[in-house]
C-alpha cells in the first residue's frame, strides 16, 4: 500500500508541470496588423528517452536505502530518470511560426512569434499572458 502511495506522489510530481495556466496577469484585445511566416528550429523531448531515462533511473534508484527508502529512491529515480531521459533525448525540428504584429486597443504594438494556424492580418485577438507565457486566442 505504501508503494503505491509513493508511486502515486511521483506520477502527481511528474503532471505537475501540466497543469491549467490559471488566472492571466494581463489581457487585451487588438487586431493583427502584419503577419510573415519564418522557419524556426524547435527541440521537441523525446518518449523514447522518457521512457528508457525512467527505467534507467528507477533501477538505480532502487539500489539505494531499504523499505520505505528504498521505494521512494527508486521512484525518485525513475521520475528524475525521465525528465533527463526526455531532454538528452530531444532532436530538434523545423517549424513554421507566425511573425505577428498585434495593434492593441491601448494604442500599443506587440510583436509574437506563434502557431500560424487561425492567424490572419486584420483578425481581432485577445492576447492573454501567463508570466512568461502568451496565449492569442480570437476575441470575443
Amino acid at each position: 500500500m505504501k508503494k503505491l502511495a509513493f508511486m502515486f506522489v511521483g506520477f502527481v510530481m511528474l503532471l505537475s508541470g501540466c497543469s491549467t495556466m490559471g488566472t492571466p496577469t494581463y489581457s487585451q484585445n487588438g487586431t493583427i496588423t502584419s503577419m510573415r511566416i519564418v522557419e524556426t528550429e524547435e527541440s521537441v523531448p523525446s518518449l523514447g528517452g522518457a521512457a528508457l531515462g525512467g527505467v534507467a533511473g528507477g533501477v538505480l534508484g532502487n539500489q539505494v536505502g531499504k523499505g520505505k527508502g528504498k521505494t521512494a529512491m527508486t521512484v525518485l529515480g525513475a521520475v528524475v530518470g525521465a525528465g533527463v531521459g526526455a531532454n538528452v533525448g530531444a532532436s530538434n525540428q523545423r517549424v513554421q511560426k507566425a511573425d505577428i504584429l498585434v495593434q492593441l486597443d491601448d494604442g500599443n504594438v506587440e510583436r509574437f512569434m506563434l502557431d500560424p494556424r487561425g492567424l490572419a492580418v486584420g483578425k481581432r485577438v485577445n492576447i492573454s499572458k501567463y508570466g512568461e507565457k502568451v496565449n492569442v486566442s480570437p476575441a470575443r
